[in-house]
């Protein structure tokens, strides 16, 4: 499979609601909306402009229904085209049709409840919605968290937050449209080890932690000791998946919302010792081979159909 290059859809907000989006593909088309209007119905005109930029500048199937609606972040701003090759692959008739807006956190999400539910409106025969969300709420937060309280408590602080926003989006959505199943998972180890970008990106992420206390398991500067990094971030990241997607799991049922487990995907695949699927090594990072130069999404060629071929055994199958 080939890369494919990506538009990309940027969305400003102020206090007065003013909302530009921005929108660029390959090919050279650029459109700009800018009205003063309110913030949920921006919101869905901004993804309603996002599905039309990447029908005119990507590789695009015939669109037709049933449909998989993808929503989030980056992760599935990226991962839209693997997952439809996958899914084609397998023999499934679901066509891919992606919302996903990468950088947004699940506070950007919920400033309109009704987006979701919206979006299945736009799309009669939506049978699936993957919702990538909750990593980039940790990223924006831990920086800052990290100076003032033990890393061990940064996340479990914010996560309430992040299921309570999720919550909103998905409360009605069930509600006009209980036919659809939202599926979820808490990403997989990433590799802030991949490049010097990486390692100081890393670092940041948990600001303070190598001379706290607090973190004694935890690691030095990048420079030295360089397998302590790993026991310092993996176990936060994980918490993505097991205090935030699977307690989502107690708010709806499985035929609405389906919690997967893709943690361990990108090790098991390389033979990292000690993992397997829902297993992941924490001592390790991902094969850097699978990961981007950006440390933080699977490549589109590799990283990307390792996971969505274990997700489609565990939910399509």
């Amino acid at each position: 499979m080939r890369q494919t290059k990506y538009f990309y859809l940027r969305v400003y907000c102020c206090k007065s609601f003013k909302v530009i989006c921005f929108c660029v593909i390959p090919i050279g088309f650029i459109g700009v909306a800018h009205m003063k209007k309110k913030k949920g119905n921006m919101l869905h005109f901004c993804l309603a402009s996002l599905a039309l930029v990447g029908a005119l500048g990507g590789k695009v199937s015939a669109e037709k229904p049933p449909y998989l609606l993808v929503a989030g972040d980056s992760w599935g701003a990226y991962g839209g085209t693997p997952l439809q090759e996958v899914l084609t692959q397998h023999g499934s008739n679901l066509t891919v049709k992606n919302y996903a807006i990468g950088g947004t956190t699940t506070t950007f999400w919920a400033r309109d409840p009704n987006i979701l539910s919206q979006l299945v409106d736009d799309n009669p025969g939506t049978e699936y919605i993957w919702l990538s969300l909750g990593g980039n709420d940790v990223l924006d937060y831990m920086p800052t968290c990290t100076l003032d309280y033990p890393v061990d408590q940064c996340i479990n602080m914010l996560l309430p937050e992040v299921i309570a926003n999720t919550r909103k989006i998905l409360d009605p959505l069930f509600l006009n449209h209980p036919e659809v199943q939202v599926i979820q998972f808490g990403y997989d180890i990433i590799n802030f080890a991949k490049n010097a970008l990486c390692k100081l990106i890393g670092f940041d992420e948990v600001r303070a932690c190598f001379d706290r206390p607090e973190c004694m398991m935890s690691p030095p500067p990048f420079f030295l000791k360089k397998k302590k990094k790993k026991i310092c971030l993996n176990p936060q990241m994980v918490k993505i998946q097991y205090l935030y997607v699977d307690n989502m799991t107690s708010y709806y049922p499985e035929s609405q919302y389906f919690a997967a487990n893709m943690l361990g995907s990108l090790q098991a695949s390389e033979d990292i010792p000690g993992s397997s699927l829902e297993h992941p090594n924490l001592d390790y990072w991902s094969p850097a081979d699978l990961i981007m130069d950006n440390c933080i999404h699977p490549t589109i060629d590799g990283g990307f159909p390792v996971i969505f071929n274990n997700l489609w055994d565990q939910v399509f199958a």
